[in-house]
């Protein structure tokens, strides 16, 4: 089992995977005070909250109780994902 595993962090390597990854977020006013309210519950950074709530999804994507479903956009997010593409 361990040839395997070493097999794919390999594979993931070579494709970039392990390679840090910069993302900026577009927050409503309502889900922006919701993350700092709970960053600083848990006594840490809004970044390291988001890190971990993106691990924690990934971790469970295969157990079937996620939903891929994304939430419906709002019309001002509908128009400007339909110019842009």
């Amino acid at each position: 089992m361990g040839a395997a595993c070493n097999h794919r962090q390999g594979e993931a390597k070579d494709r970039g995977l392990n390679s840090p990854m910069k993302v900026t977020l577009t927050l409503s006013p309502f889900v922006s005070e919701a993350l700092s309210r709970e960053a600083e519950r848990q006594r840490v950074t809004v970044e390291e909250l988001i890190n971990y709530a993106a691990v924690y999804y990934l971790a469970d994507l295969d157990s079937g109780r996620v939903s891929s479903a994304r939430p419906p956009l709002d019309e001002d997010q509908e128009g400007a994902s339909a110019s842009s593409g």
